[in-house]
């Protein structure tokens, strides 16, 4: 698995063997965080939808299997995900008065948009942050 990396193909590949498993340890823990604390919000069933898209997906890249489909469907989950937490967060924090925010889900968008470039070209890329 150590050879040289002769593309971005197989630099991608690479990372996402590595970093998956990071992700899936992360999303288990906040998981059974959750169920230990009996919150079950919006954040609870995305989370098991994410460890099972990072699960499949990790075989499927481990397999060297269908990566570009892996790559778009991570992208529609995420920016599935981003747009649903930002619409609960305005709808909650509405004729509220304080200090309101975001949540801590967005200090991830610049991460999102680079994977976006990385895996788009360009135009749609731009299109789509």
């Amino acid at each position: 698995m150590f050879k040289n990396v002769t593309s971005f193909l197989e630099l991608k590949r690479l990372i996402y063997l590595f970093i998956f498993p990071g992700v899936l340890i992360a999303t288990i823990t906040t998981l059974l965080l959750q169920i230990s604390n009996n919150e079950y919000t919006f954040e609870f069933y995305a989370n098991i939808l994410f460890v099972i898209v990072f699960f499949a997906g990790w075989l499927l890249v481990y397999w060297n299997r269908g990566m570009p489909t892996v790559e778009y469907l991570f992208l529609f989950i995420v920016y599935s995900y981003h747009l649903l937490t930002v619409t609960i967060a305005i709808a909650n924090n509405t004729g509220v008065e304080g200090n309101q925010g975001l949540g801590t889900f967005i200090v991830w968008m610049p991460l999102i948009i680079i994977y976006t470039f990385m895996i788009l070209k360009k135009w749609h890329a731009l299109w789509a942050t």
